[in-house]
């Protein structure tokens, strides 16, 4: 570190999946990269991008050499660790264009277990007949490595493998998959999109960079994360203020007790109408008798008073989710109205 001094640096894309900075140290020019191991290796891996610097290391036609670096890459991430890669070029990369030698310097190897309550909040979600996948960019083993860990299935695949995928075959992968690893942001939209219009599910996102933005605003329920960016937060539908995924549970929890007071309220109220309607038009046409208009004001008024308490009714979560059915509320409703109209009379 001492003596070198960094100049400029091709920041972090999502799409191209490294950084590039140029460093100096007296008359000596550096250009270092890190990033994912295999566009360290060959920028044109996975598939072509749109950075400005386009390399492969000097010893890419080394089988040998290259099956070392993923193999070794392999176990690192097989265990859960995350690897990026790191090569120099001596001189400044930009200015040598073709003729600059990239050299591979190494394998980083970083550990970033998942939080404690995050298999807890699987597991409760679980419950909640929610179903989870996970959506990274990180290689696949390590991807593999950390549903086994929050209790999610292995079946983690490539996003390559989804975006190679015949168009037939990929909902139907999107679907049995237990998550995707070293995607892009267009696959993680995809992957919402296709759930939520092919399979007419309910979808939600979470995520806390700008490259979650595209599939936080195309999810029903786009959830950024504590410390996320201003643009996952502007993209989103609820913001966490805490750190981890457990308030989400909670959120589930109470939307289904409000759910539930909703129906109550709808039940009673279509009830209660009935039961007003069928009772004082039977009262004044079969007996002839007549109801005096302050009365009916009072009766009303009293009926709306008597619908307060629905609002701070102890409802009960439902294990699982609640679907709207007008018709099912109607009937429930009008079985309510009549019984209570017939004992009244």
């Amino acid at each position: 570190k001492d003596g070198y001094v960094q100049t400029e640096i091709i920041g972090f894309n999502p799409s191209v999946k490294r950084v590039v900075a140029f460093v100096k140290s007296g008359d000596k020019t550096l250009t270092i990269a890190k990033g994912l191991p295999a566009k360290i290796l060959d920028t044109e891996a996975g598939a072509p991008d749109d950075h400005e610097l386009q390399w492969k290391v000097d010893k890419i036609n080394d089988h040998t050499f290259i099956k070392s670096v993923e193999a070794t890459d392999t176990d690192l991430s097989s265990s859960g660790y995350k690897t990026i890669a790191i090569a120099v070029c001596e001189g400044n990369a930009r200015e040598l264009g073709d003729a600059a030698v990239w050299k591979f310097a190494g394998l980083l190897p970083m550990l970033d277990p998942p939080r404690e309550d995050t298999p807890a909040t699987i597991e409760s979600l679980h419950h909640a007949n929610i179903s989870v996948k996970m959506i990274t960019g990180d290689h696949a083993n390590v991807g593999k490595e950390t549903s086994r860990l929050i209790g999610l299935g292995t079946n983690v695949l490539p996003g390559e493998e989804m975006r190679n995928a015949p168009s037939e075959t990929k909902n139907d992968i999107i679907w049995n998959a237990d998550g995707f690893a070293a995607v892009l942001p267009s696959d993680k939209r995809e992957i919402v999109l296709v759930l939520r219009n092919h399979f007419g599910l309910v979808t939600g996102m979470t995520g806390d960079g700008v490259n979650d933005a595209a599939a936080l605003s195309a999810a029903q329920v786009g959830i950024a994360v504590a410390g996320a960016t201003d643009a996952a937060k502007n993209a989103a539908d609820l913001i966490l203020t805490e750190e981890g995924l457990s308030p989400i549970y909670g959120a589930v929890l109470e939307s289904r007790r409000i759910f539930a007071r909703i129906k109550a309220y709808v039940v009673y109220r279509v009830a209660a109408s009935i039961i007003l309607v069928l009772t004082l038009s039977i009262v004044i046409f079969v007996t002839s008798c007549a109801v005096d208009s302050l009365m009916i004001i009072i009766l009303a008024l009293l009926n709306d008073v008597s619908m307060i308490p629905v609002a701070y009714d102890n409802a009960k979560a439902t294990t699982k989710p609640q679907l709207p059915v007008a018709k099912t509320l109607v009937l429930q409703s009008l079985f309510y109205g009549l019984v209570q109209a017939g004992l009244s009379l």
